[in-house]
């Protein structure tokens, strides 16, 4: 196509669809508040959907011993298991103390 061709493709929706908004935009004078009304008596909803409950303190961790670090130290893998993933990876190391 030719730059004219899809000038033109592109102007005319694009110059209507300005206008449509510029006008629904403006559609109401600039100085006049949408009329709401609101009721200023509380509505009754209905009882609660679940009962209140305290809220869960969260527990603090304690601190555990020093780590051992040993420099340039080799770590020997004392079982290997094999298991079927759905994405590609792979998982170096899961130790716990």
């Amino acid at each position: 196509m030719t730059p004219v061709r899809v000038l033109r493709r592109w102007l005319a929706p694009t110059a209507f669809a300005t206008v449509a908004l510029s006008v629904a935009a403006c559609g109401r004078p600039s100085g006049t508040k949408p009329t709401v009304t609101a009721s200023e008596t509380p509505v009754a909803i209905g009882a609660e959907l679940y009962p209140s409950a305290a809220a869960v303190r969260p527990v603090t961790a304690t601190a555990g011993p020093e780590p051992i670090v040993a420099p340039q130290g080799l770590v020997q893998f004392d079982e290997v298991i094999t298991l079927a993933a759905e994405v590609d990876g792979k998982l170096e190391l899961v130790a716990t103390p």
